[in-house]
């Protein structure tokens, strides 16, 4: 991963404040474009009446489906967005591996494992189908760490972590877990044929109380990371060498892997399984800011909001009335991409 940047002249406050920027431009255009259109100007007159508490008159129906349903939706993409792109980059700094991100390591489909066995037990006791967000969030949670765990015990080597070998476990136990949900879904929970939809990646459906969930995780785990950019960079030059500048090698891994499987439990919850983005993001980034992850998780984290933003677009415009689960169109994206950072990996060594 030594990329050198392409803004190497770019204060990177600059870097961070284009990236609000487009942040906020592409939430409107996305929260604008649908079988209704909402111009900007009309969404900030939704939201002035919404925080002013102003009477909106005739835009009853607009404000419902702003307030609603487009705006929630857009906020939850954004917020998966970042959550994924900022927990890539901090399993490739910990694994030090160009292609470790919660898909390709298990963690997303063990995630997604431990909420459809969670749906299953709902399902058997009660009427009620899917169970309550934090419920989901929970059991993705559970099923992620599992999945990270038994990664984490297969890869190790007495007390030393192979990162190597933890990305392959990862990678099979990631196709398990798919398996056995796949299994499932199709013997168990057939009728429930939106969930499986779900399962694909897809943010329909999405609400405030998602939006909430997604910032408890998502915000405390960007600046978690951030804070520890530093010992991240030190994971760069090596455990030997981050062992004798003081950090405790082992313990910080497990404690990020924790953290990282929290994050992205956050996201499984919310919007099922989309792959890819945590390769694609956090490479491109580094290619304008380096490879400080000082610079790179904040980045990444704007930067993943923004095109899962775009991509659910996408998906949900491209082919009218036909509604594309985001999660597929990622990895259409993402599977070229990752070939090419696996060939880039091999050139440089």
């Amino acid at each position: 991963m030594n990329t050198r940047p392409l803004l190497n002249d770019a204060p990177f406050p600059s870097v961070i404040a284009a990236l609000c920027a487009l942040s906020v431009a592409a939430v409107l255009v996305a929260s604008g474009i649908g079988a209704v259109a909402i111009p900007v100007g009309e969404q900030w007159a939704i939201l002035w009446d919404k925080f002013t508490s102003a009477t909106p008159d005739s835009r009853d129906g607009l404000t419902h489906l702003y307030l609603s349903l487009r705006l929630p939706r857009v906020m939850t993409a954004y917020l998966v967005g970042m959550s994924l792109a900022c927990v890539g980059a901090l399993f490739q700094a910990l694994l030090r591996n160009p292609l470790a991100e919660p898909y390709i390591i298990g963690v997303s489909p063990g995630a997604s494992l431990g909420v459809t066995l969670y749906v299953v037990v709902v399902t058997s006791a009660s009427s009620v189908a899917v169970g309550s967000l934090v419920g989901r969030t929970s059991a993705a949670f559970v099923g992620g760490l599992l999945a990270v765990a038994l990664a984490y015990l297969l890869a190790s080597r007495g007390r030393h972590l192979s990162m190597t070998d933890i990305l392959l476990a990862g990678i099979a136990i990631g196709s398990m877990g798919m398996a056995i949900t796949s299994y499932l879904w199709i013997r168990v929970l057939h009728e429930f044929r939106g969930l499986l939809y779900w399962m694909m990646g897809n943010l329909a459906g999405s609400s405030w109380n998602r939006v909430g969930v997604l910032l408890v995780l998502t915000i405390p785990c960007v600046a978690i990371c951030w804070r520890l950019s530093s010992a991240l960079n030190m994971m760069l030059l090596g455990e030997e060498h981050a062992a004798f500048l003081g950090l405790n090698v082992e313990r910080f891994k497990r404690w990020l892997l924790v953290l990282g499987t929290l994050a992205t439990a956050g996201t499984v919850a919310a919007g099922g399984v989309i792959g890819f983005v945590g390769i694609i993001v956090p490479h491109t980034v580094r290619r304008l800011v380096g490879t400080d992850n000082g610079k790179v998780i904040p980045a990444s984290s704007l930067a993943g909001g923004t095109f899962l933003v775009g991509c659910d677009l996408l998906a949900r415009t491209l082919f009218i009335p036909l509604e594309l689960p985001v999660g597929m169109l990622t990895a259409f994206l993402g599977a070229p991409f990752f070939l090419y950072i696996l060939r880039q990996s091999r050139d440089r060594r």
